[in-house]
């Protein structure tokens, strides 16, 4: 899998996240936190899909601008909907910040997620890295190979 479409699936399961988020109105994550990440993703999804070549490039922008105008429609749920949300949170836990506690948890949670995922990153960004630079050298290898000698 390569990155567009590790960005394409984590985009679609936030995406699949706010949608459940709308009709039950309570557990996981806030939407706010869901659109901040849904927005990085888009955002990496476009820098990606501008690094493919050909029509693969041009159909992963087309994809991109799809999930543009998607984002956009679920930002817009998001701004008519804070004050239903936190009033779903009073109703649920008669706490309107709910437990400090459990909020804590859950960000520490999505944080050492978000941590993995960009470790992962990292991992393979290294390895390619790693390979493109083997490539290099091999080439300028043969490159000096091929030369005369220079006296």
């Amino acid at each position: 899998m390569d990155l567009f479409q590790q960005c394409e699936s984590d985009f679609l399961r936030v995406v699949g996240l706010m949608k459940r988020h709308e009709s039950s109105s309570g557990a996981g994550r806030r939407p706010d936190e869901l659109l901040r990440e849904a927005e990085e993703l888009v955002a990496r999804l476009r820098i990606e899909a501008g690094s493919l070549p050909g029509e693969e490039g041009k159909a992963s922008l087309a994809k991109v601008r799809r999930y543009q105008e998607e984002l956009a429609s679920l930002q817009n749920v998001v701004k008519q909907t804070p004050n239903s949300y936190r009033q779903a949170r009073r109703d649920l836990t008669g706490n309107p910040a709910g437990s400090s506690a459990d909020a804590q948890r859950q960000k520490l949670l999505d944080s050492t997620s978000t941590l993995d995922k960009t470790g992962q990153r990292l991992t393979e960004s290294r390895q390619l890295l790693a390979g493109m630079e083997g490539l290099v050298a091999a080439e300028q290898f043969s490159e000096v190979a091929g030369q005369p000698a220079a006296t």
